[in-house]
């Protein structure tokens, strides 16, 4: 803080423009509001890129029907899952809370024991997982990092 010579205290700390009309940022905020506009032109995109999928998808449809056992099948689904995860990433884009940032992995780990080809061991340890997912969700949240919905 900086003495003036009127008496007055002024915080250097605050963004405030000593005259009306004018804008004095300091730098950081400029940053911020640019990666903050940044996001949500790429948020943009990937939801476009969402929707083409899911039309993508549903030109697949006939694949269920023409494919051996459940192939067509998990590969819908697989694609069904990258849509979803791609709308949890929207989510954690504009949320901002650290449950978003686990539902997309919950997701992606979900869509790997549901559509890959691994191994047993494979899929164990991403059971296990999830189920330190939940663990971590149930017991290391503080409760003003969730949110409220």
């Amino acid at each position: 803080m900086k003495e003036e010579s009127d008496g007055s205290v002024k915080d250097a700390r605050k963004c405030v423009p000593e005259k009306e009309g004018t804008d004095q940022y300091i730098p950081g905020q400029i940053i911020s509001k640019i990666t903050g506009y940044v996001k949500v032109v790429i948020a943009g995109l990937i939801l476009a890129a969402l929707i083409i999928a899911t039309v993508r998808i549903i030109m697949r449809f006939p694949i269920l029907w023409s494919a051996e056992g459940t192939e067509g099948f998990t590969e819908i689904i697989g694609y069904f899952f990258t849509v979803i995860i791609g709308i949890e990433i929207i989510h954690m884009l504009s949320k901002h809370t650290p449950g978003s940032a686990l539902e997309v992995v919950l997701f992606c780990i979900a869509r790997y024991i549901i559509v890959s080809e691994g191994s047993g061991l494979d899929k164990l340890l991403a059971v296990a997982a999830i189920g330190i997912i939940f663990v971590i969700r149930k017991f290391a949240f503080v409760r003003s990092f969730e949110e409220n919905d």
